[in-house]
Parts: structure tokens; sequence; C-alpha cells
């Protein structure tokens, strides 16, 4: 006969075991639903977190650029001598369309100009363009928050009159890895800046 609190104990685990043996393995089944419940939701989650992430790109950066440009005249004709000096205004706009935040590295970002060369191959053929002309956009941003659209206006003496050109635009973000953006355009000889943009 087994007396005292630590014998009362084990008769009444072991008791309990041999007098229900129907609730000890429901209890074991549940338990066993439980974990395999668990692990399922789990699998689910990562798979949703996936597509959601990786698959969807969500938080893949997203760069829309925007260039633009007109040519100006500044200076007056004195005499019979012309002291007019033809710029060129170059505008490049930037807008974070993706959900996070984008992060600009200095090195490579900027703006590369080309004049249309005057000696052009047999068509068909390219264009030839006269070598770039490299030019640092967006000094004054470092980062550019989702939604949000950032803008650089350039005045280019690029030594010619109204010409075709030709722009080759560059971002260099950071991330994990470091991701280039690219984008180009050529502006014909009447191009002007959109006034809705000033």
């Amino acid at each position: 006969m087994t007396h005292g609190p630590a014998g009362l104990a084990i008769l009444l685990v072991h008791g309990r075991a041999s007098l229900n043996p129907d609730l000890a393995a429901a209890k074991a089944w549940a338990e066993f639903i439980g974990t395999i419940i668990t692990g399922f939701a789990i699998l689910v989650g990562g798979i949703w977190a996936y597509f959601k992430f990786a698959k969807g790109r969500t938080f893949r950066p997203k760069v829309e650029i925007e260039m633009s440009g007109q040519w100006l005249t500044t200076g007056r004709k004195k005499c019979l001598k012309a002291e007019r000096h033809q710029w060129l205004q170059a505008r490049i706009r930037v807008k974070n369309i993706g959900a996070s935040k984008l992060r600009l590295r200095r090195e490579g970002i900027g703006l590369q100009v080309r004049v249309l060369a005057t000696n052009q191959a047999s068509p068909p053929d390219y264009a030839k363009w006269q070598p770039a002309i490299w030019y640092v956009i967006l000094e004054d941003h470092a980062w550019i928050e989702p939604g949000e659209t950032v803008s650089d206006d350039l005045l280019l003496n690029l030594g010619t009159g109204p010409a075709l050109v030709r722009f080759d635009a560059r971002l260099v973000l950071r991330r994990f890895n470091r991701i280039e953006v690219n984008a180009r355009q050529v502006l014909p000889i009447d191009t002007v800046i959109n006034r809705a943009q000033e």
C-alpha cells in the first residue's frame, strides 16, 4: 500500500492513464494534429511570403525616369558681330513608384549627352553620335521616398546650335547588390520642356 503525498501523486498519474485510456489517446491525437496544422500554416505562410515579396517584387526598386530639354538663346547682336550663345536646358525627373525607399549611390550616377555627328554612314545604318559628355545629376539627393519625385535641371553649353541630342541617364541604387537603372531618349531640334512640369 502506498502512503503519503508522493504515493498519492503516483497513484493519481498512473490511475488516470489506466482509468481513462481513451482520454490519453485523444490528447495525443490532438497534439499530433495541432503540430501538423502548425507546420502546414508555417509552410503556407512561407509560400505566400515568397510569391508576395520575391515573385510579386513588392519591394523591388521601381523607378520612372523622364528626360526633356530645350534650346535657349542668350545675348544680343552687337553691331554686325553676333554675341549670342546657344544653351541646352536639360531636365531629368526621377519618380520612385515602388514601395521601398531608394538610396542613391554617388558613384556612377549621371547624364551622358551626345550630339548627332556630322559624318554619317550610308543607309541603312544606325545614327552616329559624337563622343558623350558626362554630367553629374541629383547631387542634392541621397534617397527618394516611395511616391516621391525629384528633379534636376542643367544648363549646358555644347558648343553647337540647336541639333539632335541624345540623353543617356544612369542611376545606381544602394541595395544588397548594386542595381543600375538606365534610360535613353533622343530629343529633336525643336524640343521644349513640358510647361506642366514648371
